[in-house]
């Protein structure tokens, strides 16, 4: 099944509401009381896809009709724990067999970008089967191992085309630990205003950002509003430079990362621009933490200004599992 990126038009308008205390917002330059240096720490097992994960810019775009929809799939990821992410424009059937001309000046017209995720399988070298799609999938590389030719079978039809690979950061322990599908467990919050410390809070469980930001505004004067029924449930993170927050009611935010000081476990996260919707709090400089063969901690520290005109850090730790 297909994961829709957009949100209700009542959701969308609360995150409008909290986006506006963001606006001064700016990354600390403070660094993390924690960090990975080149002293030994904790090394996690490889995930089982590892070895099959890339990215691929598809050059003949996969394109079928499914009910009242055309549906094209322009890019396919393969991810290390298992998992596909695959990036989709859909258009009404009626608008795409009329071809018109007012795309880009007509909502109505305008295709929408959307994210198919699910689990795959491995067949056999180079071949998987995308579960949820019930397709099937070839792969097999050039020469030069830069490119694919990419075979799509399902009900919708049989599809053939060449894909560019998606090149990613060079291999390394730190990258084999970090680069896989996590659950998170516990989100733990501190905030400091004008140098004095706020109560940390901890959250269980999936990541509630609705309670996330009524502990902020309970505690400092922003406007940070999201729904009780926003939850992350995990994160997806690949060695082709994408980082995924995948919500439990099916929603996909999308992002990219690259190091900033693989050492210390730093690296940037840059959300997709285009989208409608934002977390200006889980973006900019953050860090990856390995304390144990079994987890992961990521954190963002934030320097944002209150309503009040007060300087305030948010600290978020993320505690993740494989």
């Amino acid at each position: 099944m297909h994961k829709f990126l957009y949100m209700p038009a009542a959701m969308l308008a609360m995150l409008v509401v909290g986006l506006t205390a963001c606006s001064s917002e700016k990354e600390t330059t403070d660094e993390p009381t924690t960090t990975i240096t080149d002293d030994p720490y904790a090394v996690i097992a490889a995930p089982a896809y590892a070895d099959d994960a890339k990215k691929l810019s598809l050059q003949t775009p996969i394109v079928f009709e499914t009910g009242s929809e055309q549906i094209t799939f322009d890019e396919i990821e393969l991810c290390e724990s298992g998992d596909y992410v695959i990036r989709a424009t859909i258009l009404p059937l009626s608008v795409a067999k009329q071809k018109a001309t007012r795309v880009d000046s007509d909502a109505d017209f305008r295709p929408v970008t959307d994210y198919f995720t699910g689990s795959f399988t491995r067949l056999s070298a180079n071949s998987y089967k995308l579960n949820e799609l019930d397709a099937t999938m070839q792969c097999t590389p050039s020469a030069a191992g830069e490119s694919y030719d990419v075979s799509y079978t399902s009900s919708v039809g049989n599809f053939e085309s060449v894909a560019q690979l998606k090149k990613g950061t060079t291999s390394s322990a730190r990258l084999t630990n970090l680069c896989r599908t996590w659950d998170i467990t516990n989100c733990h919050v501190g905030m400091t205003v004008t140098g004095k410390d706020i109560e940390d809070a901890t959250f269980t469980g999936k990541l509630n950002l609705g309670l996330l930001s009524s502990h902020i505004r309970k505690n400092v004067n922003v406007d940070y509003y999201y729904d009780s029924t926003w939850m992350i449930d995990e994160v997806i993170i690949t060695k082709a430079g994408s980082l995924y927050f995948i919500f439990d009611n099916g929603s996909t935010f999308v992002g990219t990362w690259s190091w900033t000081d693989e050492t210390t476990g730093r690296f940037r996260l840059a959300w997709d621009k285009t989208s409608d919707v934002q977390l200006p709090l889980f973006d900019g400089e953050c860090y990856a933490l390995f304390p144990d063969a079994k987890s992961c901690t990521l954190g963002f520290n934030k320097q944002i200004t209150t309503n009040d005109n007060k300087p305030c850090e948010v600290k978020l730790r993320l505690t993740m599992k494989p």
